[in-house]
């Protein structure tokens, strides 16, 4: 009988913060994967492209503020946020949606080579352009050849979407505190 009520008990105890944010930092990540591998069939890259930055931006922004106020909405929080819970909120789904774009990445650069030779001579167009007949240029063109790989391709992605992710998670938060009346 006390096994039986304890069960009951678990069927209604409140998903976790983790439970409730996961799922959500899946979709968001999945969601910029979906569209950068559009843009990737159709133009053989996924970097320097405005479009493919606007999008991804976009669909961060809104998943950030979906979820939070979502998250806020929910029985355990009652439409109430402070600033900080928000905060770790969007820092959370934003490292989820950063690891599973990341992970995209590494997967593309992985396999597709001719994507990376693509991005090295892309690089290295823009540092002759920018300092044209420099010993520095020749420098940091060999050491981002010596430096990039599919690996550090995924990690600086994800590190690049986490941290894009906090910059805007620091504004929605501050958008979508809500305290209790006191």
């Amino acid at each position: 009988r006390r096994q039986r009520q304890m069960c009951i008990r678990d069927r209604h105890k409140q998903p976790t913060f983790i439970q409730q944010n996961t799922l959500f930092g899946m979709l968001i990540g999945c969601c910029c994967v979906a569209a950068s591998y559009v843009f990737f069939k159709q133009t053989g890259n996924i970097y320097a492209n405005p479009s493919l930055d606007r999008i991804i931006t976009f669909l961060f922004v809104i998943g950030l503020f979906m979820q939070i106020r979502r998250y806020r909405e929910s029985e355990e929080l009652k439409g109430y946020i402070s600033y900080g819970r928000a905060l770790l909120t969007g820092m959370y789904l934003s490292a989820v949606a950063g690891f599973f774009y990341g992970s995209y990445a590494l997967i593309i650069y992985s396999k597709h080579p001719d994507t990376l030779e693509n991005y090295l001579m892309y690089a290295e167009s823009l540092f002759r352009q920018l300092y044209p007949e420099s010993p520095w240029a020749d420098n940091m063109i060999q050491m981002l050849q010596a430096f990039t790989t599919p690996v550090s391709m995924g990690i600086t992605e994800f590190f690049s979407k986490a941290l894009m992710g906090l910059i805007y998670t620091l504004v929605i938060a501050f958008i979508l505190k809500k305290r209790k009346p006191e």
